[in-house]
């Protein structure tokens, strides 16, 4: 269920390459592997210690990721991103942090850049 997911978020993004993702929430880095052949640079977050050990294990291949541990929406890194994914994260926010979560990842999105978020996180649309 997971892998067709993934499949139908990455055929909706609008481009074939980005410059500077980021995926907060990533758990292992499954979905993370998949984005990591369409940027240059992707950072890849999670608040489980344990998932970003497992996620920087799994993304070792891939020289131009990073995985830290973010506390969110507390912890959106700096920078500009033309690409941040959300995928299950919203199911485990109250509407409030999502709300303060998604203000401060929209002041980190570039112009003409992409937010894609998950049917997951539909339950709060």
């Amino acid at each position: 269920q997971d892998e067709r997911r993934h499949t139908l978020m990455l055929g909706s993004l609008p481009r074939p390459r980005f410059r500077s993702a980021y995926e907060p929430a990533c758990a292992v880095g499954t979905l993370s592997a998949r984005l990591a052949e369409r940027c240059d640079a992707l950072l890849c977050s999670d608040v489980a210690a344990e998932a970003v050990a497992q996620a920087r294990a799994n993304l070792a291949g891939f020289e131009h990721v990073t995985v830290e541990q973010h506390y969110l929406p507390a912890e959106v890194p700096d920078g500009l991103f033309d690409l941040v994914v959300l995928s299950d994260l919203c199911v485990y926010l109250s509407p409030e942090k999502l709300e303060e979560l998604l203000d401060r990842l929209l002041a980190r999105i570039e112009v003409g850049g992409t937010l894609l978020v998950s049917t997951s996180c539909s339950r709060w649309a």
